[in-house]
């Protein structure tokens, strides 16, 4: 707004009469106009977190489910001599599939939204690798925690109770 006086006298210097009304900066101007869409942005990303923390949820369940299934299996993996990481490792690997194959699907096709919403993305490339992995990565490390934790409390498991169990 440092330009305004010399706006002011520049127009005055042309039409004495013209009426200077809602002046306002190009920053103020867009902001206002884009004003839909940040808090369309901003409700996508509160969905996305609540989404991300569903999913976290719904991952956690499974493999709290699993290992109270196989807790027979894991039961017999200690008492032969199986470590804590070892059960917790094979539990993961499956884990880690699942969530390997998710984003592998996940990927292809955001990278198709991508390409169909490519207008209504503003400062980043539709396809920025660097999003995409971060996403990603967000997404694996948040199914492994999900899914390690129960995992790890599964080999609390006293394995001749797990043996008596039928």
């Amino acid at each position: 707004m440092n330009a305004l006086p010399a706006v002011r006298a520049a127009v005055r210097s042309l039409d004495p009469y013209l009426p200077l009304s809602n002046i306002s900066s190009l920053e103020e101007a867009t902001r206002i106009s884009l004003l839909p869409l940040r808090i369309a942005a901003a409700l996508a990303g509160v969905l996305g977190m609540v989404a991300l923390i569903l999913g976290a949820i719904g991952i956690y369940g499974v493999v709290a489910y699993l290992a109270r299934q196989r807790s027979r299996e894991i039961g017999i993996r200690m008492a032969l001599g199986a470590t804590a990481s070892g059960v917790v490792r094979v539990m993961t690997h499956q884990i880690i599939s699942w969530t390997a194959v998710g984003l592998g699907l996940g990927l292809v096709a955001g990278f198709a939204a991508a390409q169909l919403l490519a207008n209504l993305v503003f400062g980043i490339a539709p396809n920025d690798p660097i999003v995409f992995g971060g996403i990603a990565a967000l997404l694996a490390s948040t199914a492994y925690v999900a899914g390690w934790l129960p995992a790890r409390r599964a080999t609390r498991i006293d394995p001749v109770s797990a043996l008596r169990e039928e």
